[in-house]
């Protein structure tokens, strides 16, 4: 005959083993065998779930950046026609020098570097419109370009099964 010593050991080494890897879940054998059991079916859940979040971020997704989109042309033609109307002012303000009449000499030369100093400052308005325009809306186009991303990603690597 033989004698057993320490006949819950096996459950005591298993208890252990989860404690050490901070799953504190389970408190007797038949709940560990039981988690076996069900394993593949929580499993399944919880790909599906996660399935079903990943669709729903798309489709948010999707919503967000058609808005952005509105957004950012919408802000882009009003940026644009507030920096387009500057131009304009100054424009007309190098017509009203120019349609002086009855000035001395020197009224003359000071309407004439005036001229000259409004005609450069339309030209540089001209050149960096599209760049303004870029800047105020760069915030609405790092947005976008981070969805459009992360749209990409989503499909790219979740296409099969989602």
């Amino acid at each position: 005959m033989c004698k057993v010593y320490n006949s819950v050991g096996c459950l005591t080494t298993v208890k252990s083993h989860l404690q050490r890897h901070n799953i504190n879940e389970f408190n007797s054998l038949n709940e560990v065998l039981n988690f076996q059991k069900s394993f593949s079916a929580l499993k399944q859940q919880i790909i599906s779930s996660h399935e079903q979040l990943i669709e729903q971020e798309k489709s948010t997704l999707v919503a967000d950046i058609s808005q952005l989109e509105n957004t950012i042309k919408a802000d882009k033609a009003y940026f644009e026609s507030c920096f387009l109307k500057d131009i304009e002012e100054i424009k007309q303000k190098i017509i009203d020098l120019s349609t002086l009449d009855n000035l001395n000499i020197v009224q003359r030369c000071i309407n004439h570097v005036k001229q000259k100093l409004y005609k450069k400052k339309v030209q540089e308005l001209e050149s960096s419109l599209n760049s303004k325009v870029n800047y105020s809306i760069r915030e609405l186009l790092q947005e976008h370009d981070y969805k459009t991303n992360r749209y990409c990603y989503i499909t790219s690597n979740f296409r099969g099964r989602c």
